[in-house]
């Protein structure tokens, strides 16, 4: 199945006002020049990261005044994004 998307593009910016703007379950891709832009107490959870077409790291991400572990100037605000992946599920298997 195909994931929800939240896309930062050209020259636009993302801006998450709190932390459940979107689902834990949606990638968050930057391309281009395209920012993200993290409000002061944001801790938006996302399943995947991409800068374009690259996945990135899982962990916590933001701008360099942030307190993100990956710091990166594409994002804005003192906010972080935690990127947890993709969990498949609970597979039990009875015997």
């Amino acid at each position: 199945p195909n994931a929800a998307k939240a896309i930062a593009k050209g020259s636009g910016t993302l801006v998450f006002e709190h932390s459940k703007a979107i689902g834990k379950k949606t990638d968050v891709i930057i391309e281009e020049s395209g920012k993200v832009q993290l409000d002061a107490g944001v801790d938006q959870r996302c399943a995947d990261l991409y800068f374009g077409d690259e996945k990135q790291e899982l962990g916590t991400w933001g701008s360099p005044e942030s307190a993100a572990t990956h710091k990166d100037a594409r994002f804005t605000g003192t906010g972080v994004l935690t990127v947890r992946g993709r969990h498949p599920g609970l597979l039990l298997l009875f015997r």
